[in-house]
């Protein structure tokens, strides 16, 4: 987050806190620690919002990619992601214990 002036992250709304502190001290320290890491000043602007994937359709497409591969992983169902697949980067599974406890 820093080859760009502005910033606006938008996440979904889950439940009925807020999250929008948390997330954003979050960015904040990761930022900083980049910041130091690389010997770097950071000045670019920073908004988070908290929404729906109704009101931000950045948020309807990655609640699609998202149920795909839970369908991939959960069900062994393809076709759902069979489309999208050349569009992922990187996907790793967080509970995957198989190699490590």
């Amino acid at each position: 987050m820093h080859q760009s002036k502005d910033y606006l992250i938008a996440f979904a709304k889950r439940g009925k806190s807020d999250q929008t502190g948390a997330l954003r001290r979050a960015i904040e320290l990761a930022r900083t620690q980049f910041s130091k890491r690389h010997d770097f000043l950071n000045q670019s602007n920073l908004k988070v919002i908290e929404t729906t994937p109704a009101e931000e359709a950045g948020l309807q497409v990655v609640d699609y990619f998202t149920w795909s591969l839970q369908r991939l992983y959960e069900r062994g169902e393809e076709r759902s992601v069979r489309y999208l697949w050349n569009a992922f980067r990187f996907v790793q599974d967080i509970h995957d214990r198989r190699k490590a406890g």
